[in-house]
């Protein structure tokens, strides 16, 4: 274990660069070429309750529940049925109530990077008649991190 003086849970990417570039060329009257490439990054919202709430980070947890159904209805303690109307308002989330066995912990790594991804797209585009168009495109999408 190492310790820090710095307060912050994680290290953030200050210099996250996404450029985007793109061109389109008409060669005749009738053709188009048209080329892009972009680099994107994605979100990590997606990684647990606890990044999108704020209170946790970086320990990231999910709750599971069976889905309710016509024999398994939602019930409330007062015995009222689960609507929604009610929604997750009769629903108790002290954590004296949390069921470990559906409870899912992941830590983040002090120094994550933000993940992206590098698009290229390259597109021809011929006029047979004024309505009708043919296209033949070439897209890739490549993983980076």
């Amino acid at each position: 274990m190492q310790c820090s003086s710095n307060f912050a849970p994680g290290n953030v990417q200050n210099w996250n660069f996404a450029p985007r570039v793109g061109f389109a060329c008409r060669f005749t009257p009738q053709l188009v070429v048209r080329a892009g490439y972009g680099i994107f990054y994605g979100a990590l919202g997606s990684l647990g309750y606890g990044n999108t709430l704020g209170n946790s980070y970086p320990f990231l947890f999910n709750f599971y529940y069976n889905s309710p159904d016509a024999a398994h209805p939602i019930t409330y303690p007062n015995g009222s049925l689960g609507t929604i109307e009610t929604g997750l308002s009769g629903i108790n989330f002290s954590p004296a109530a949390v069921d470990a066995q559906f409870l899912s912990l992941t830590g983040r790594q002090y120094n994550a990077q933000t993940p992206y991804y590098e698009d290229y797209n390259v597109s021809v585009q011929y006029q047979i008649i004024p309505n009708q168009s043919i296209d033949l495109a070439y897209v890739e999408t490549r993983d980076i991190i």
